[in-house]
């Protein structure tokens, strides 16, 4: 929130940059979170990133935000247009409300530049027939005080278990606008489409794997998880003298997220003296929107021998959640010699139907100050009530 150096920071923080993603071909969130210490990287069904940080789960206890603004609940965080990520460990509702009581995951998203254009083309292929391409290209108009820039994703995959599938298709332009010689705005829009195939594993038999192939999928037909993402960002500053600067920021976020999954019941003898699997399929049609806006004030202030960085700032929000879950009951398949005999349509559960219509209206004023004294010791204050 406030140009601190790491050094100074009396909270442990970890810092991915670009250029370690890049070395390590990073495509999703978890890729970089695996450099922190305390933190453990994950994916559930293999749809979504989950992490656990200092034993907390990030979806119950965590808080994933891009340039300083919430995201939806789950989802896969692309790297293509990510200068870098932040983490916070450990309590952070000082700053950001809420829910990160395990921690905070800050992506900072490239931004367009008024110096320089340039035009690069990554690709790469890997195992499971995986190709991935990225674009980043950058064009400045220093003359009409602009800056273009565009990131673009596309990906095709398959997976280490048969039949999984993906693939991906992100657009990012962002636009930087100089207004004078004291403000500037920044617009950015995302549009990311992904398509995966839940991956549910292996049944376990008692106590351990039963003796078949590791890559054998006992899922049904209709696994698939599709998820629609919208993002813009309306950031605006104003510098009102050198130790005051105004700052805006406007955000909407959309997942839209259809998805089956097949679940495992058990197994159980049959009649040719094998063993049937009994399945369920989890239907789920989820639809996030969060939008909000923060307003805030930066002051450097020398009062008494005491130096601030004081941050003022307000925030209200709305994050709604519409959702429908449903489960449907699959036919038996067999373990060892497995037939996949499931069809349309589907006969589901009208007692295990469940639906959620929620809306969150936050307000929040909130208050940072980091006080300098001397050259050996700095003071670090932080507070936010949240109605």
């Amino acid at each position: 929130k406030i140009p601190l150096p790491l050094r100074n920071t009396p909270l442990s923080v970890g810092i991915v940059d670009e250029a370690l993603i890049e070395t390590q071909d990073g495509t999703t969130l978890s890729d970089a979170l695996a450099n922190i210490s305390g933190v453990g990287v994950h994916t559930n069904f293999g749809v979504h990133d989950l992490f656990y940080l200092r034993g907390f789960d990030s979806l119950a206890n965590g808080l994933v935000l891009s340039d300083g603004a919430p995201e939806p609940e789950a989802t896969f965080y692309q790297l293509y247009n990510v200068d870098r990520v932040e983490t916070l460990k450990g309590p952070g509702a000082f700053l950001y409300g809420g829910n990160p009581l395990s921690g905070t995951i800050n992506l900072v998203r490239k931004r367009a530049v008024t110096t320089s254009n340039f035009t690069r083309i990554n690709s790469s292929v890997g195992r499971y027939a995986t190709y991935r391409a990225t674009l980043d290209a950058g064009r400045a108009l220093p003359e009409k005080n602009l800056g273009l820039r565009f990131n673009a994703l596309w990906q095709d995959a398959g997976g280490y278990r048969n039949d999984k599938e993906n693939a991906i298709i992100a657009i990012n332009p962002t636009l930087e606008i100089g207004l004078g010689q004291r403000a500037t705005l920044n617009l950015d829009f995302e549009y990311l489409t992904s398509e995966y195939r839940s991956d549910s594993g292996l049944p376990i038999i008692g106590d351990t794997l039963p003796a078949v192939p590791r890559t054998r999928s006992y899922q049904s037909p209709f696994d698939l998880s599709e998820q629609t993402i919208y993002r813009f960002r309306a950031d605006s500053e104003y510098r009102l003298n050198p130790t005051i600067t105004l700052r805006d920021k406007l955000y909407y976020a959309r997942l839209d997220w259809p998805s089956r999954g097949t679940l495992f019941s058990g197994a159980f003898p049959n009649a040719a003296g094998s063993l049937d699997l009994v399945r369920t399929l989890l239907d789920l049609d989820d639809r996030q929107t969060i939008v909000g806006n923060q307003i805030e004030a930066l002051l450097s202030l020398d009062t008494g021998g005491f130096r601030h960085q004081l941050l003022l700032g307000f925030e209200f929000s709305s994050h709604t959640d519409d959702f429908t879950l449903d489960v449907a009951v699959l036919p038996t398949i067999d373990l060892f010699a497995p037939i996949e005999t499931a069809a349309e349509p589907l006969f589901f559960l009208p007692d295990q139907a469940t639906a959620g219509q929620t809306t969150v209206l936050t307000q929040a004023p909130y208050l940072i100050d980091h006080i300098t004294v001397g050259s050996r010791l700095g003071l670090f204050i932080g507070a936010r009530f949240d109605r």
